[in-house]
C-alpha cells in the first residue's frame, strides 16, 4: 500500500508537481548543461541531504529513489516545507544509507528537485530530479536532519573543437557496445533524441552513469568539474566495459565450442558402436558386462539357492535399460 506523506511536515504533491503528473525534466538551452530553468544564482545555500548507498545520482538523470521511512521521514518532510522541494542526494562510503553519518558522505553531490514523496511498507519514495552538482561547504547540523551549508560549482568553458571530439569517441566506443548489450541502444537513442554529443556536461554524465562502473569510479566522475578532464575519465568507462564484454564473448564462444566438440564425438562413438554390433564386431556394453560376470562365476561355487539367485539378477540386468 502506498501512503502520501502527511503530518506536521506535510508535503503538497500539488506543489511538488507544479500541478502536473507527468514525469518531470530538466529544460536546457542548447549546448550548456548550466543554462538550467533554476540557475545557480536561484539555488538555495542550505539543503538537506539525503544519502545514496549504491550509485552518485547525475546533473540531468530522473531517477526513483527509495530510501528507509524510519531514518529519512523527517527529512524528507522538512524538504516538504520548504518551497523549492529541493535537497542533496550524495553518495556514502558503506553499502547502507539507513546510519550513514556525516563522515560518510562524500564531498560532491546533486542538488535535487523532490516530486511526488509516498510511503509504502516501512519506505520512502519519491521522483529525483536532478539539476545541478553541489559542493559540501558547511555541516549545519550534524544530526537528521541534516542540514548542510553547499556552493554550486560550475566548470569553465572549453575549446568546443576537443569537447566535439570527446563526443564522438564516446559515442563511437558506446556504438561498439551495441551488439554486445542491446539495452545500450535503447538508453543511448532515448538520450540523443534530447541531447547532442556537443552539449559536454550533460552527455559526459550520461556516458558515465550507463556503465556498470564501482561507485567510486562514478563518484571520480562526478567530483571532476572541468569538463575536458571529465570525458577524459568518462572515455575509459566504456572501453573498460568493452574489453570486459569482449572478453565474455570469447569465454561464451569457446565454451561453446567445446561443448559442441564433445558432442560431435560423443554422436560419433555411438555411431561406431551401433556399426561394430551390427557388423557383429563388438557388443554393447550391458552384454559385455555380463559376460565379464560369467567369466568370474567360472570360478566359484555357489550354493543351488545362490546361483539361482544369481541367475534372477543377471536376467534382470539383461532386460533392464
Amino acid at each position: 500500500m502506498i501512503q502520501q506523506i502527511d503530518g506536521p511536515g506535510d508535503v503538497d504533491d500539488a506543489a511538488i508537481a507544479d500541478g502536473s503528473d507527468e514525469t518531470p525534466t530538466v529544460s536546457r538551452e542548447a549546448g550548456s548543461e548550466s543554462e538550467l530553468v533554476r540557475s545557480a544564482d536561484v539555488l538555495p545555500p542550505l539543503l538537506h541531504l539525503l544519502p545514496l548507498p549504491e550509485r552518485p545520482l547525475f546533473p540531468a538523470q530522473v531517477l526513483s529513489i527509495w530510501i528507509p521511512e524510519e531514518s529519512w521521514l523527517d527529512t524528507v518532510k522538512a524538504v516538504g516545507e520548504t518551497p523549492h522541494k529541493l535537497l542533496g542526494l550524495v553518495l556514502v562510503k558503506g553499502e547502507s544509507a539507513a546510519e550513514a553519518k556525516p563522515a560518510d558522505f562524500y564531498p560532491v553531490g546533486t542538488v535535487v528537485r523532490m516530486h511526488n514523496p509516498s510511503r509504502q511498507e516501512g519506505r520512502i519514495q519519491f521522483v529525483a530530479e536532478g539539476i545541478q552538482r553541489l559542493r559540501i561547504c558547511d555541516w549545519i547540523s550534524r544530526v537528521p536532519p541534516y542540514l548542510v551549508e553547499v556552493s554550486y560549482p560550475k566548470s569553465p568553458e572549453e575549446d568546443p573543437d576537443q569537447v566535439r571530439a570527446y563526443g564522438t569517441a564516446i559515442v563511437n566506443t558506446i556504438k561498439e557496445l551495441l551488439p554486445l548489450n542491446p539495452l545500450y541502444g535503447e538508453q543511448l537513442q532515448m538520450f540523443l533524441a534530447q541531447v547532442r554529443p556537443s552539449q559536454a556536461e550533460p552527455f559526459a554524465d550520461f556516458a558515465a552513469n550507463l556503465t556498470t562502473a564501482s561507485k567510486e569510479d562514478l563518484q571520480e566522475v562526478l567530483e571532476t568539474i572541468p569538463v575536458l578532464p571529465r570525458m577524459e575519465k568518462v572515455l575509459v568507462l566504456p572501453k573498460k566495459e568493452l574489453d570486459i564484454a569482449r572478453l565474455q564473448a570469447e569465454i561464451r564462444k569457446g565454451v561453446e565450442e567445446r561443448m559442441s566438440e564433445q558432442q560431435h564425438k560423443f554422436f560419433l562413438k555411438e555411431q561406431l558402436k551401433e556399426i561394430q554390433q551390427e557388423l557383429g564386431i563388438a557388443k554393447d556394453d550391458r552384454t559385455a558386462e555380463l559376460d565379464r560376470f560369467k567369466e568370474r562365476l567360472k570360478t566359484l561355487a555357489p550354493s543351488k539357492e545362490a546361483e539361482k539367485r544369481i541367475d534372477e539378477e543377471m536376467d534382470k540386468r539383461k532386460k533392464s535399460p
